[in-house]
């Protein structure tokens, strides 16, 4: 990952996550303007609402690079010593709460501005939830606070944090254990996830769901722990696509929306690594028209975290200021 090439992959890949995630809301809050400039029944239109129908798998992408970001900024760290704890900690703060802190203002804002407040996701309680990072989708079962004031793309961030403070537990354990393959530590990842899964089933709260979701985020943290390593990325591999595999009975058996978008996860997982251990993929990203593809999405990728959080109360304002037009 030492090359300025390999930086610029994963933020075009955060650039697109984003990017898809604005693209599902702009055809929420737009659709008649969308249908005036594309048409109904177009290519277009089409290949618009295939991108908007793919925003959770988008979520699932953001998950993946995280793990592989935080695996990449932190290989270093020995977690048990509280020097690297609390740096790591540090870096984590900066790196999410202050643009958190503000995005969750701006909404509050946005909501005091439009006539909202009276709804309950503005309510003081609510916002204490979304400090403690403790708000789950309105749609999920065994929710305790819903994204604050109708900002729905805050409950990935309550995710994200989980696994934020997960990760340093993780490493100590596995350290504990003796274990040193990547792909150990991702069938022990996916245990966790599974058994977070059916606790969340019998009793369904945030807490379980986030657990649940563990595996995808740390689908990343393994491509990264692959990376020119031909053979653990083979055998990670075959844990991928065997667990995909096994998600896709379980979900014929008893279907499961949960268990499809942490299958979609893995996926794109298996993807992001077959990509990674191509032998041409320096080659193939060198040509232009790839390259300038590339760099605009890196470019979005640097702001993709302000986006997320901030693009859909501007939505919703602008909306109701000028309407469903073009």
């Amino acid at each position: 990952i030492g090359a300025k090439n390999d930086f610029a992959s994963v933020d075009a890949a955060r650039g697109l996550a984003a990017g898809m995630v604005l693209i599902h809301h702009l055809t929420v809050f737009f659709p008649g303007a969308c249908a005036t400039l594309l048409g109904r029944d177009t290519i277009a239109a089409q290949a618009l609402n295939f991108i908007s129908d793919l925003n959770t798998e988008a979520v699932m992408l953001f998950f993946v690079i995280s793990g592989f970001c935080i695996r990449s900024s932190s290989q270093n760290a020995d977690f048990a010593r509280w020097a690297d704890v609390l740096y790591y900690g540090r870096r984590r703060f900066a790196r999410i709460v202050p643009l958190y802190w503000f995005a969750l203002a701006f909404t509050g804002v946005v909501g005091a501005i439009l006539g909202l407040t009276a709804d309950h996701a503005f309510s003081l309680e609510n916002l204490l939830g979304n400090f403690s990072f403790l708000q789950s989708s309105e749609s999920a079962r065994g929710t305790w606070f819903v994204p604050y004031g109708l900002n729905g793309p805050l409950w990935s961030i309550s995710y994200e944090v989980f696994y934020y403070v997960l990760f340093p537990i993780a490493v100590i354990a596995e350290r504990g254990l003796k274990i040193r393959s990547a792909a150990v530590s991702l069938i022990l990842a996916f245990v966790f996830s599974l058994a977070a899964f059916i606790a969340y089933n019998l009793a369904p709260n945030p807490i379980m769901l986030f657990a649940a979701y563990y595996c995808v985020w740390r689908l990343g943290v393994c491509a990264f722990d692959v990376l020119d390593k031909p053979r653990e990325a083979r055998a990670a591999l075959a844990v991928i696509i065997g667990s995909a595999i096994v998600f896709s009975a379980i979900i014929a058996w008893h279907s499961s929306a949960t268990l499809s978008i942490i299958r979609n996860g893995t996926i794109i997982a298996a993807l992001w690594i077959s990509a990674q251990t191509w032998p041409e993929a320096h080659a193939f990203a060198a040509l232009r028209p790839v390259a300038r593809v590339v760099g605009g999405l890196a470019r979005l990728g640097g702001v993709s975290y302000a986006l997320y959080l901030l693009h859909h109360p501007l939505l919703r304002f602008v909306s109701t200021l000028v309407g469903d037009t073009v």
